[in-house]
């Protein structure tokens, strides 16, 4: 990932209100199914 891709993320990101998160996932990592688990 390049700095400008980064930076990209983050604009993008923070225009969704996710300015100040307390943690997060990394999917892609064979971790996917976790995610149905947090939501239910």
């Amino acid at each position: 990932m390049t700095s400008k891709q980064l930076e990209e993320s983050v604009a993008y990101l923070k225009g969704k209100g996710f300015d100040n998160p307390e943690f997060g996932i990394i999917l892609g990592s064979g971790l996917g199914k976790m995610v149905a688990e947090i939501e239910s």
